[in-house]
């Protein structure tokens, strides 16, 4: 008999002729039924003795059950990323060969990948490994945390006179941004290059999480 060592207690019940009892470790009782429990027992191999009375006299058998204890499972580091980077390519967890099991996630010619265009928020990354040998399998997660793009305003940007030289841009918010654009350079527009007229700036900003 061999058994993972998270299975459920077995019932002991093919000794004969029956009506005898088992002991050794991981033998516990239920009522009047013998269970070996795989988790008390512990792993390895674990010799059994089935021992049956009648009419005064005494015998037993021995028998073998063998415990596997579960693949150790590591998980990759948690991660982060920006909300709209696109489908990004999950390191596989160790030992390799396993799967992730997480519903929000999509395997692709074997690779799995998450859709950082999801919404903002941390989602548990399930990695699921199975011992080829044993059968036994275990898991490990880990986080993959999006982060939401931040949305710079700038709801009056100025208007300046042509020909006064360079002039520094402010006012969009959060404040630390970066503009840019045509006759921009540093934050200062050129107004003598550019002329009159309207023109594009652009304003980036970059927050804590680099997003």
């Amino acid at each position: 008999l061999e058994v993972c060592i998270d299975a459920a207690p077995i019932l002991l019940d093919g000794g004969m002729p029956a009506g005898g009892s088992y002991h050794g470790a991981g033998v516990v009782m239920v009522g009047d039924d013998f269970y070996f429990d795989p988790t008390v027992a512990g792993a390895g191999n674990h010799t059994l003795t089935y021992t049956i009375e009648e009419e005064g006299c005494e015998d037993d058998c021995t028998f073998v059950v063998r415990v596997n204890a579960l693949p150790v499972v590591v998980c990759p580091d948690s991660v982060s990323f920006c909300q709209g980077s696109g489908m990004v390519l999950l390191t596989e967890g160790a030992p390799a060969g396993g799967v992730y099991i997480s519903d929000f996630l999509y395997e692709i010619s074997g690779e799995w990948f998450f859709n950082t265009d999801t919404l903002p928020g941390t989602y548990i990354a399930e990695y699921l490994y199975t011992n080829p040998l044993t059968g036994c399998e275990n898991i490990c997660t880990h986080e993959l945390t999006v982060h939401p793009l931040p949305e710079p305003v700038w709801s009056n940007p100025p208007a300046f006179c042509p020909n006064t030289g360079l002039v520094e841009l402010t006012g969009a918010l959060p404040v630390g941004g970066v503009y840019h654009g045509t006759f921009v350079d540093d934050g200062l527009f050129d107004t003598d290059v550019a002329g009159g007229g309207s023109h594009t700036v652009y304003y980036t900003h970059t927050d804590e999480n680099q997003c």
